[in-house]
């Protein structure tokens, strides 16, 4: 008889071995055939494109960050897409080029929004700590006013995702040692 953890590794595999079999399967014809003009009225084949990748990059160290940082690199990325598509289709006058531009955008708006619909109200708290002015006297008081209760919350959160992180481990070594 096979013990759980076993079988749920097991299954665990059977998954990522089938879902990189199928990987594929999600792009439908219609999107390949899109492609294929895309790719032919931009003229993608020339060989100054195949070096230093902009999206490809990002998405090879994509294995170093969680599930949920994944998510926001992924939908970031899409939505850079969309809004390359969306240029790309008001520069365009070729009629038949732009039924293909904007089926490839709707197909991408489609896939951010089921499946990664919150990376913008992240963005957007990013943007307004970046927006912040360190020169600003107002600034630096406020920081200083606010600095014990900040530190406060990041001490928390961190106690909080070290402990999450030393019960996973201990899982993990539970884990192996049944096995």
């Amino acid at each position: 008889m096979v013990s759980s953890p076993k079988l749920y590794l097991l299954c665990k595999i059977f998954v990522m071995i089938f879902s990189w079999a199928n990987s594929t399967d999600f792009i439908s014809h219609n999107m390949r055939d899109d492609l294929r003009k895309m790719k032919e009225y931009f003229k993608t084949n020339d060989k100054s494109l195949f070096h230093n990748p902009i999206f490809l990059r990002s998405l090879n160290n994509l294995e170093n960050f969680k599930d949920g940082e994944q998510g926001v690199i992924i939908g970031e990325v899409l939505e850079v897409y969309v809004n390359i598509l969306s240029r790309m289709m008001n520069d365009t006058t070729d009629p038949d080029m732009k039924v293909s531009i904007s089926h490839t955008r709707s197909r991408l708006e489609t896939l951010k929004k089921n499946h990664f619909p919150n990376t913008g109200t992240l963005k957007a708290h990013l943007q307004d700590l970046w927006a912040i002015a360190p020169d600003d006297l107002l600034v630096q008081r406020k920081a200083i006013q606010e600095l014990l209760a900040v530190f406060n919350r990041a001490s928390l959160l961190g106690s909080k995702l070290q402990a999450c992180k030393e019960l996973s481990r201990r899982k993990r070594q539970t884990r192996t040692s049944r096995i």
